[in-house]
């Protein structure tokens, strides 16, 4: 896989209304979610992330990949743990990732789809039901310069997604110690 041909693609509506949910949460589910589509492109393309209005109040979220794509048979079954395409041996998932994002989601009451076609990508869209009430939009507001960073462990074997999230993490201001395996983990923790 080579990320320098991974063209991100951002299409976020800031004028959405606001929905009940664990923000960090919802970055683990679309990290997950943009990780799985970037090892799909192992010869490089289009992830797209795109947020728009769901119904009357509600939210969706389009995490997309311009990859290999699924036949119906596997995706049928991408939500089960441990289900994997990615074989045995070192540096293959466990099959663990979509079935966390489906749980997340299932957690706050919303939804994921997923429609894919081999050799044409896959689309992941998560919406979120509407609340009682809309809420003003969200404006972040800027970090306070003195927030600490969290030192942090990073354990991934996937020397790409290493290196992709620890300078995402250093980006954010963290000082991100990363090793390959558990047992380099555990050497370092020790």
């Amino acid at each position: 896989m080579d990320l320098a041909q991974v063209h991100p693609d951002l299409s976020l509506d800031t004028a959405l209304p606001g929905v009940l949910c664990d923000p960090s949460h919802i970055e683990q589910a679309i990290l997950a979610l943009a990780i799985n589509g970037i090892e799909a492109m192992p010869d490089g393309g289009t992830l797209r992330i795109l947020t728009a209005p769901h119904g009357e109040h509600g939210v969706r979220i389009e995490i997309s990949d311009t990859g290999v794509g699924m036949d119906d048979e596997v995706k049928r079954q991408i939500f089960e743990p441990f289900f994997t395409t990615k074989g045995d041996g070192e540096g293959k998932g466990l099959g663990l990732g979509l079935a966390v994002v489906y749980g997340i989601v299932q957690r706050h009451g919303a939804t994921i789809d997923c429609t894919s076609q081999p050799g044409h990508g896959t689309t992941f869209t998560i919406s979120f039901p509407s609340v009682n009430e809309p809420a003003e939009p969200v404006v972040p507001l800027p970090s306070p310069r003195h927030r600490r960073g969290a030192r942090i462990l990073l354990v991934d074997d996937h020397a790409q997604v290493l290196g992709a999230l620890t300078d995402l993490l250093e980006s954010l201001g963290h000082s991100v110690v990363a090793v390959a395996s558990g047992a380099m983990a555990l050497a370092t923790y020790t």
